[in-house]
């Protein structure tokens, strides 16, 4: 017989971490450890049913579409993006082709190849070709050298995959046909763990937004995260394998050491984030912590990986102590939050 599993080492108090979350005007609460939900909380516009624009905790599903496309054959991260999008190809029709030809899908989604944020943003993003706009955006670094934090990358690696699916280019750098990335999502991922989003934004020619346009309720983005915890395992079936969503937790880019494929890391990043060239969208304090070497969240370990959308919408998820936690709305700097849970407040 495989022997019983140890319990999850025991936490600080969650009652005061989520009193704390409340208190400092978050509308929904929720704290899952060992896959079983110890509490949740709403107050306000908050309810259990609401689905949150989780903004750029969008971002986060990319690890998933970039784990089942690999597992599927379509794409593997490593992969230069160029081989499907063909207009990055030396020689090809979008601007700089040169420094284009050498980014990886995993550039794209670790926002290290280089691409220029210029362009729409947020739910203006829905207006445009966010497509076309991504592959025609400038490169403004050769990869692996600055973090660029802006939706083109998520859109390009989503054009990507459909383009990898049976899509096309159209003669102005559109994409059309190939599989629905978020209908592929659903379908592979997604509906095996019993969750939809309920509403995914879309721009103009019907792209979904993987830069911000996701809607969940907080109890379907914490089941999400705790796939992800589980390294895509789900009721004894391994949805995806194992390593291929392990790696957006543990990726390695040393443009910078704070962010990893879809998800923010509480690794220390060293040297690797200057400012005024690297971008991060973080308060002052948490900048700070950065510009100095340091991580998100000083008091806790550094394996804590999470999702941050505008309007401080969050989820965590801390493999030490096998705990996911969605915090909707409230304080922008969460070690305090945190450190509470786990008991490591100074």
């Amino acid at each position: 017989a495989s022997p019983e599993r140890p319990p999850p080492p025991p936490v600080g108090n969650v009652a005061a971490a989520v009193s704390f979350a409340i208190g400092s005007g978050s509308r929904a609460v929720l704290v899952m450890q060992g896959g079983v939900l110890v509490a949740e909380q709403y107050q306000g516009q908050g309810r259990v049913d609401r689905g949150e624009l989780l903004a750029s905790g969008t971002k986060s599903f990319s690890c998933a579409l970039a784990a089942a496309a690999e597992a599927d054959g379509f794409m593997r991260a490593g992969d230069l993006a160029s081989i499907a999008i063909s207009a990055w190809a030396p020689g090809g029709a979008s601007p700089d082709p040169g420094q284009k030809q050498t980014i990886r899908l995993d550039n794209l989604l670790s926002m290290t190849g280089g691409l220029s944020n210029t362009g729409a943003s947020a739910l203006e993003l829905n207006n445009v070709d966010s497509f076309r706009q991504a592959i025609t955006a400038r490169s403004g670094n050769p990869p692996d050298e600055v973090f660029t934090y802006g939706p083109n990358s998520f859109q390009a690696f989503a054009a990507a995959f459909e383009l990898a699916t049976g899509g096309s280019l159209t003669a102005d750098l559109g994409v059309t046909g190939g599989q629905d990335s978020v209908s592929y999502l659903q379908t592979r991922v997604l509906n095996r763990i019993g969750i939809a989003p309920t509403q995914w934004l879309r721009d103009i020619r019907g792209h979904a937004n993987w830069a911000g346009g996701a809607y969940f309720t907080a109890r379907a983005w914490a089941t999400y995260g705790q796939f992800i915890l589980q390294k895509g395992a789900w009721q004894g079936e391994q949805v995806v394998p194992a390593a291929l969503i392990e790696r957006c937790s543990t990726y390695r880019n040393g443009a910078f050491l704070g962010y990893g494929l879809g998800f923010w890391l509480n690794r220390r990043v060293q040297d690797t984030f200057t400012p005024g060239v690297d971008s991060a969208p973080w308060p002052t304090e948490v900048a700070a912590r950065f510009g100095a070497g340091s991580n998100i969240a000083p008091n806790v370990p550094e394996s804590m990986f999470m999702a941050f959308g505008a309007g401080n919408v969050k989820m965590f998820i801390l493999p030490s102590h096998e705990i996911v936690a969605v915090k909707i709305g409230g304080t922008q700097d969460d070690d305090r939050f945190l450190a509470l849970m786990l008991g490591t407040a100074p």
